[in-house]
């Protein structure tokens, strides 16, 4: 094997993201593809991925808004690097690793935080097969409610109520 000893780094402004979890997320994905290419050359063995963000005076995520036309405001910081590291490659596979590192114990804190507010989102403990049914039958009835005129327009051709009565004759 070669010798290596090249280094990639970028640095970039993420704009878009609205929140530190978004920032870790759209960043990871970004530093995850220029690391993958990169590390194909044998030549590189370690890419640096630096992601900064606007920030305003309450130390919180700026992003653009409104398609971009009212750009981001506050003071530009560096908020986490990605490092990654080749550690062997071959004709048939690369070893790598990846650390996040330079991120701080306020930007950490609040990256768990929403992991954490999403996480009670999706846990139900009271999901049953009742609800499950009961879901279903909503969905189902809403598209029975979904006739003709959602395609030529006008009037419905039937109402909720006639919709309701023809399911108790069933």
């Amino acid at each position: 094997m070669k010798p290596m000893n090249a280094r990639a780094r970028s640095t970039v402004l993420d704009t878009s993201s609205a929140n530190e979890l978004e920032l870790l997320s759209n960043g990871q994905i970004q530093a995850a593809a220029l690391a993958t290419n990169a590390l194909l050359n044998d030549k590189i063995d370690r890419v640096v991925y630096n992601v900064h963000a606007y920030i305003d005076e309450d130390s919180n995520i700026q992003h653009d808004s409104f398609f971009g036309m009212f750009p981001a405001r506050g003071h530009q910081s560096a908020i986490l690097t990605f490092v990654w590291t080749k550690s062997s490659s071959n004709a048939t596979s690369i070893d790598w690793k990846m650390r996040i590192v330079s991120m701080d114990d306020t930007i950490a804190e609040r990256i768990q935080k929403q992991v954490n507010s999403v996480s009670s989102l999706i846990e139900d403990p009271v999901v049953s097969q009742t609800k499950i049914d009961e879901e279903k039958d909503e969905r189902d009835l809403e598209h029975r409610l979904h006739g003709r005129e959602i395609f030529r327009g006008g009037k419905p051709d039937r109402t909720p109520s006639e919709l309701l009565e023809q399911d108790k004759k069933k």
